[in-house]
């Protein structure tokens, strides 16, 4: 894994092309590096993937044979089921995470080809690069600011389309003098920061579909929370899963009629599918999904525990710790 101390700064005393030098050499042992740890996270992601399947195999026959077996030590069989199923859940949780870091390990080790393509200029491989589709201003075309090969594709190693929009406009748009000069302090403050910037760039290209338009999530974010309208829903939540659980362990035990807990796992079911439609279609129209919240509270939290020197990012820091629960942590409840 790489370190989370890796920083990368310029000897003054040496030559372009020697800075330039070290520079590859660094982003190939880190690609390296980095390819190591891709190929052990495809493995390990394999053998959860077989052990899912396992578990669930297993469950089912200790299920069927619980049911349907009734000269069999029942309750036996069950518990097996039961142990099994819970097993297979389990594996199922582990294998999310585990895809999700095998897709961190491929952002980043792709991240470092792209850092050696950008420092040789290799401008069809690297993203970005598209055509303005709207006039620009006559300086942007004799500058050659936006467009392949542009200093904007040069420069855009960003994983999200807000964030793509503010670098354009920064190079497009005026800037007072007092701005410029804050902004330039923040790039010489994250400039070193290699791990830190990778991993920001990491984490906004683990989705699964391109980066969303935040601007409909803030929109919702602040609106009346829609589980606060429904207390029903609240409580037969709490109530209805620990009475499965008793009622199961009552009918294992032979303290109750077989099956009482059946119609309380279809209602369950039936709410569970219920509330978990509404909040993908909710997310969908929102265009972020609950593993874009968990990410951008990943970016969030990274940021909350640096320390920084320049002015304009200790701003943006207490800016995301105001109020009585930090930006991440609210995000996280989500």
């Amino acid at each position: 894994m790489m370190s989370a101390l890796t920083q990368v700064g310029r000897d003054p005393n040496m030559t372009d092309d020697d800075h330039t030098g070290r520079l590859e050499a660094l982003y190939r042992e880190r690609g390296a590096r980095l390819g190591t740890d891709v190929r052990w996270h495809e493995r390990r992601t394999r053998w959860v993937s077989h052990a899912r399947l396992a578990l669930f195999a297993l469950a089912a026959a200790f299920g069927v044979v619980g049911i349907w077996r009734p000269d069999e030590p029942r309750p036996l069989w069950l518990l097996l089921a039961g142990l099994t199923a819970a097993g297979f859940v389990a594996a199922v949780l582990y294998h999310t995470t585990v895809r999700r870091r095998l897709k961190r390990a491929l952002a980043l080790e792709r991240l470092q080809d792209e850092a050696i393509q950008r420092l040789h200029r290799q401008f069809e491989g690297l993203p970005g690069g598209q055509r303005p589709t709207a006039e620009l201003p006559p300086e942007a075309a004799v500058l050659d600011l936006v467009g392949p090969s542009s200093l904007l594709h040069l420069l855009d190693t960003t994983g999200t389309s807000l964030g793509r929009a503010t670098l354009r406009s920064w190079l497009l748009e005026p800037a007072p003098p007092d701005e410029i000069r804050a902004r330039q302090e923040a790039v010489r403050d994250l400039g070193p920061r290699l791990d830190l910037r990778h991993e920001i760039a990491a984490l906004a290209r683990t989705q699964d579909k391109p980066s969303p338009d935040v601007e409909p999530f803030l929109v919702w974010a602040e609106g009346e929370p829609w589980i606060t309208r429904r207390p029903w829903l609240v409580w037969a939540g709490r109530l209805l899963a620990p009475a499965v659980l008793v009622l199961i362990a009552l009918d294992v035990l032979d303290w109750t009629r077989p099956y009482l807990w059946a119609p309380l796992v279809v209602i369950n079911l039936v709410l569970g599918d219920w509330v978990v439609k509404w909040s993908r279609e909710t997310f969908a129209r929102l265009s972020m999904g609950e593993r874009g919240l968990g990410e951008l509270a990943e970016v969030l939290s990274l940021l909350s525990r640096q320390t920084f020197d320049s002015p304009r990012l200790g701003e943006l820091q207490r800016a995301l710790a105001t109020g009585s629960r930090a930006a991440h942590r609210q995000l996280q409840r989500l």
